[in-house]
């Protein structure tokens, strides 16, 4: 990319050099037209403009669960934990690097501190998360029905493992529809 910015000072200097004087105005205005015509196409073709509804999921799904969750939540989560982490200042346990054979005594762990855990998974980690823990504990199926959900092109989701008890006695559970 640098390179080819240097092509095109180069080649915009040598026009403009060979350019008649009351030429040289109009032909700078259509090559930075050319160049910023380029430049946006470049940046359309690699989504820039886009970005920012793509990330703005961290803060849209931190900001619910800072908002909604109890102030006693915990965060199993993975993309998301940064987020997580800085807009609402509570305990994350990165599942990604925890093994399976730790993942009912981290439960347990959270629990015992008086802890309530939250699942927070983004639609690609679901099947990190599943091969991990469905072996181990059947919450690690991730097979009931979300506190909240958000779509958008990335999806993410958070599991209450408690939800999964309570649909089991038949109870229903809220599902809260977050907008990106």
């Amino acid at each position: 990319m640098a390179a080819g910015r240097g092509l095109w000072r180069v080649a915009a200097a040598g026009v403009l050099a060979r350019t008649a004087p009351s030429w040289r105005a109009p032909a700078f205005a259509a090559l930075a037209a050319v160049i910023i015509g380029a430049g946006a196409w470049e940046a359309s073709a690699r989504n820039v403009f886009g970005l920012r509804g793509i990330e703005s999921r961290y803060e849209t799904v931190a900001r619910f669960a800072g908002r909604v969750l109890p102030p006693n939540a915990v965060f199993f989560a993975y993309q998301e934990s940064g987020a997580l982490h800085y807009y609402t200042d509570r305990p994350i346990v990165r599942f990604d690097v925890l093994t399976s054979g730790w993942f009912t005594h981290a439960l347990d762990d959270v629990r015992e501190r008086g802890l309530h855990p939250y699942f927070i998974v983004e639609d690609h980690e679901e099947v990190v998360f599943k091969a991990r823990f469905q072996d181990v504990s059947p919450l690690g199926r991730l097979d009931w029905q979300p506190v909240a959900e958000l779509d958008g092109p990335v999806r993410v989701r958070v599991f209450d493992p408690e939800d999964r008890a309570r649909i089991e006695r038949g109870e229903g559970v809220a599902t809260y529809r977050l907008d990106p």
